[in-house]
């Protein structure tokens, strides 16, 4: 029988008997004593059918419309292709349900999921429409239009939806789930469970805000946003403040605005989702065009050993960042606790949008090593500023020292050699009057400061904060001098990683010239477009350096993305080995440094 039923049909199948399922163990295995039919049971099944039937012909429009198939994957072995789709789609459900709670304005429709006072298996199915084909949309934009798809198994996708399908109807279930049990507790610690998921449901505000992972639970772990604690909620649903104050399922459709919902929530709504759509526009840029399959036979062809020595080539630079830090707070402290600063402060800057990251080193010095605000913040500020002086030598000797292979002839000129002068002599220029104006500018710049707009404010204070920096450095030139070295040794130590990045695609240019190159453009495109993580800049400009030289985009963009895995592999992993060895949260290190800020005095 089951031959004769089309892959969609046995997936309502199995979603429905995975809801009777759990529906029903959930009144032998009891977690909280309620009945069986109840009105919050129909309304779940009401609105999830209801939306069901008005959503289907929208859904597939969509479908069709989204199927670009921008990268392709089809020569995956099977057991890496359900892998990939898996990890794939529950980390990014995970960042969906992370910004349906953080970001007010898709809180407004998540709110419906959340209306109701009690659980069970059907719990999943009450959601605004809005949420449905977010939802719905998620699969499709993954592997339809990101990814290409149709050389799989017919039965790869609809196998990783069924398992979140499982877990959903299973995370809701009234079930009283032992995470004490030697098995529980390992389950608890690896997958999401009915205990785990009702403090995420749980009615005050404050503890809403966490448990976000659909499957897997180191997402929620990994980002600090698990809120579960070994007792079960007193009560779930919403506050009096969050209220619908309605079950009706067209009702719940229409919503209520709570009182506190403001400009201010909608700016930081705006903010976020300009972020977001940056960082796909970005990753839309920089694969647009190009195989996958083809960049997949390119790593494969590499040697990846040697981004083992690239990781020692990170390391090292860690380091030595280290030292130049604790060399700008005056060696207070010890060394070690200032490397677990340092590497924790890296990780937040790489996983946080918005450059919130930047604000975790100053308040981890403040806290763990008492050193002055602002006192953290001028090391802080003096970092960036030895930063930026090797990025403009680094930009100097592109422009002038660096002959390219490949020029761009118009009439007789090499258009790109003389793009690369000028280039160089603007970053003299540049220089010369950036100097001039934190030498002797300041009145100038103390002029404008007050009654212009605040772009130009912020840059006039900028300058400012140099010439302070500046001044403090050189105020005392063995400071400078051992200052100037180690961050020549900073930059030395990480193009030695790119080179050895490089020999590991032995088709490569890997001259001292195309190392030069591949950091200069990368880390240019780095400051000018910070994504989080990078993600999709690093890649597009990256591969632009190597396309310099003469190498195929797709061969540049391949190597473009292992060297950026392997440093934010190296950031990640040894980032969360401080976190956890400190015993703190990325998001509650974010909130607390925000809230240590001094505040401007009230007029």
């Amino acid at each position: 029988m089951l031959s004769t039923l089309s892959v969609s049909q046995i997936q309502i199948l199995c979603h429905g008997a995975a809801l009777g399922f759990f529906l029903l163990l959930g009144q032998v295995v009891t977690r909280y004593k309620q009945p069986l039919i109840r009105r919050d049971l129909l309304v779940n099944v009401g609105t999830g059918l209801g939306i069901l039937i008005v959503i289907k012909p929208l859904m597939m429009w969509l479908n069709s419309v989204l199927s670009i198939h921008l990268v392709s994957l089809e020569s995956l072995p099977a057991p890496l292709q359900f892998l990939l789709a898996f990890i794939l789609l529950d980390f990014t459900r995970y960042w969906l349900h992370h910004m349906h709670h953080r970001v007010p304005f898709f809180w407004q429709f998540h709110r419906v999921h959340h209306s109701s006072a009690t659980l069970d298996a059907t719990s999943g199915l009450r959601m605004h429409l809005f949420d449905f084909v977010q939802l719905a949309l998620l699969p499709t934009l993954l592997f339809s239009t990101l990814f290409d798809i149709r050389e799989w198994s017919e039965w790869m996708l609809p196998s990783v939806l069924l398992v979140g399908t499982f877990f959903d109807a299973f995370q809701h279930a009234n079930i009283r789930f032992n995470i004490q049990h030697p098995i529980g507790k390992i389950w608890h610690k690896l997958l999401n469970n009915p205990h785990f998921h009702s403090w995420h449901h749980v009615r005050e505000a404050n503890g809403q805000d966490g448990n976000y992972g659909n499957v897997l639970l180191i997402w929620d772990r990994l980002f600090g946003t698990e809120v579960t604690q070994d007792v079960l909620p007193d009560a779930l649903g919403l506050d009096d403040t969050q209220s619908l104050k309605t079950s009706n399922p067209v009702s719940l459709q229409l919503l209520q605005r709570p009182s506190e919902y403001t400009l201010v929530h909608m700016t930081k709504s705006i903010r976020l989702i300009g972020v977001l759509l940056f960082t796909l526009a970005s990753m839309f840029i920089a694969f647009q065009g190009l195989n996958f399959n083809e960049m997949w036979v390119g790593i494969q062809a590499a040697n990846l050993w040697y981004f083992g020595i690239v990781c020692l080539g990170y390391l090292g630079t860690h380091c030595i960042r280290t030292l130049r830090l604790w060399l700008l707070i005056g060696y207070r402290g010890s060394y070690s606790s200032i490397f677990s600063i340092n590497t924790i402060g890296f990780l937040a800057i790489n996983v946080i949008p918005l450059r919130m990251g930047e604000l975790i080193r100053p308040y981890l010095l403040v806290e763990k090593e008492e050193i002055p605000f602002g006192e953290a913040m001028v090391a802080i500020v003096l970092e960036r500023w030895l930063d930026m002086c090797m990025l403009l030598i680094m930009l100097f000797g592109l422009g002038w020292f660096i002959d390219l292979p490949n020029g761009i002839m118009v009439e007789g000129i090499d258009i790109l050699s003389v793009g690369q002068r000028t280039l160089g002599t603007m970053v003299l220029v540049g220089a010369i009057g950036l100097t001039a104006l934190i030498v002797f500018g300041e009145p100038l710049l103390k002029r404008f400061e007050t009654g212009t707009n605040p772009f130009v404010q912020k840059v006039i204070g900028f300058i400012l904060s140099l010439r302070e920096g500046a001044q403090r450095l050189f105020g005392n030139p063995i400071l400078a001098l051992q200052a100037f070295g180690i961050s020549i040794a900073v930059w030395a130590t990480t193009m030695v990683a790119i080179w050895f990045a490089l020999l590991g695609f032995p088709d490569l240019p890997h001259t001292a010239g195309v190392v030069w190159s591949v950091w200069t453009i990368t880390l240019v495109g780095m400051i000018v477009a910070p994504t989080p993580g990078f993600i999709g800049v690093y890649e597009f400009f990256c591969a632009t350096a190597l396309v310099l030289w003469g190498v195929d985009r797709v061969d540049g963009t391949a190597f473009a993305l292992t060297l950026h895995a392997s440093q934010l592999l190296f950031t990640v992993t040894i980032g969360s080995i401080f976190v956890f060895k400190e015993g703190v949260s990325i998001r509650g290190l974010v909130k607390q440094s925000r809230s240590s800020l001094p505040q401007e005095p009230s007029s």
